[in-house]
């Protein structure tokens, strides 16, 4: 049997942590693709007139346009509200992943995981100290999932799957993923008024 890449490279005892890392990744992109294909929905136009304007852009500024759209094309309350709701939430699974992508993670003496940014901080007191465990992640690629789900629900036909009565309740979960704030372990404190 051939050797798993992990073991090869030295991080078997942490193929979990990389398991979930990588769904955790793949789950944001169909994310990232679910804003791209409602982009085209809001703005009316063919597909290919939307892609011209849409390649390329962020998913901060999709999101941005998709709301200024639904409200000059007048697509409803349902559509503005829901949007509002589900882009709350991406934007603090967005926070989380920029995290881990652009600080990375290791794992913590407590055996939680850490994600900082303390080697690239401008100066001390910026420095910031992220404790999470795999579960957070996995509550990140529940959500992920979810939004997926209702976002793609607001393109399609009323008689679409995403409006069954199995999916409704499933998609009326609250979230799963809460944002941590990170530690900011040398930065002053303020001191309550008294």
């Amino acid at each position: 049997m051939a050797e798993s890449i992990l073991s090869r490279l030295g991080y078997e005892e942490e193929t979990e942590r990389y398991a979930v890392l990588g769904l955790f990744i793949q789950h944001y992109a169909i994310v990232e693709r679910t804003i791209h294909i409602l982009f085209r929905f809001a703005t009316g136009m063919s597909d290919d007139a939307a892609r011209t304007i849409s390649g390329g852009m962020r998913v901060s500024d999709l999101m941005s346009a998709i709301t200024k759209l639904a409200k000059a094309r007048n697509l409803g309350e349902e559509f503005s509200s829901e949007t509002a709701v589900c882009f709350d939430q991406l934007n603090a699974i967005s926070k989380f992943r920029d995290t881990l992508i652009h600080r990375g993670t290791s794992t913590h003496d407590d055996g939680g995981l850490v994600s900082t940014n303390i080697f690239t901080a401008k100066t001390p007191e910026a420095v910031e100290v992220l404790k999470f465990d795999l579960e957070d992640i996995a509550s990140a690629i529940d959500d992920c999932h979810r939004l997926c789900l209702r976002l793609e629900r607001l393109t399609f036909a009323p008689d679409h799957w995403a409006r069954s009565p199995g999916v409704v309740d499933l998609l009326g979960e609250p979230w799963s993923y809460r944002h941590r704030q990170p530690d900011t372990p040398l930065r002053p404190h303020r001191s309550k008024p008294e």
